[in-house]
């Protein structure tokens, strides 16, 4: 909430200024582009980056070198596993693919001519969730645990909080009145893990107090209508 609190401050003086001015602009336009995601901290997984896709819209308010920017982004997150989750007994490789609606709120600041520096807050909704991959598990017998190889494509929504919140920063650049370009990372803050299996586990080795938060990083091109 403090976040969100100070960002307000940010954007009613922004306001404020750009109605004393003359020189105000305003723009539409889709963009998108690539994402490389993972999900930090987590345990006995072995997360590694994904790579995926981001699609959207953007408004942009401009007053002389200030501008604030809104956007509405579809962006397929996640990360990559090296499935170990209980040792010897389970193993494999998947994907976590997490569909979101974004929404940034940026407050840009235009340090040269096109070349931006910008940073917001991005509350987030969770669309989708699955897990998609190879995994070998291992089931007690005579002579020993047998492993079994098997698929895995299934809904994991229930498994990750509905809602998430970070922390966007980064530059962008426009080439022309139309085309743009950014480069952002975004810092999750909130925990997005919602399996009690996983918390419990958590718990158990003694990292229950660090969250597992999203962190992403997107290439952008933007086209102004």
């Amino acid at each position: 909430m403090k976040y969100i609190f100070t960002f307000l401050i940010l954007f009613t003086g922004f306001l404020a200024q750009a109605q004393d001015e003359n020189t105000n602009t305003f723009k539409f336009g889709i963009k998108g582009g690539v994402n490389a995601s993972v999900i930090n901290n987590t345990v006995n997984v072995g997360a590694s980056t994904k790579t995926d896709f981001h699609i959207g819209i953007f408004s942009e308010l401009r007053s002389n070198s200030v501008a604030f920017q809104p956007e509405i982004i579809y962006s397929r997150q996640g990360c990559e596993t090296d499935y170990n989750f209980y040792a010897y007994y389970n193993r494999g490789n998947t994907k976590i693919n997490l569909s979101y609606l974004n929404i940034p709120l940026l407050l840009k600041v235009y340090v040269i001519k096109g070349l931006n520096i910008h940073a917001g807050i991005q509350p987030g909704l969770l669309l989708a969730a699955n897990e998609k991959g190879e995994i070998t598990e291992h089931e007690s017998g005579l002579g020993g645990p047998r492993p079994t190889s098997k698929s895995i494509d299934k809904d994991v929504k229930k498994d990750y909080k509905s809602t998430d919140f970070g922390i966007p920063i980064g530059l962008g650049y426009n080439f022309s009145s139309k085309f743009s370009a950014s480069l952002r990372y975004t810092y999750g803050l909130t925990e997005v893990n919602n399996d009690a299996e996983i918390t419990g586990y958590r718990e158990r080795v003694g990292v229950g107090s660090e969250k597992m938060t999203n962190r992403i990083i997107q290439l952008s091109l933007g086209y102004s209508l």
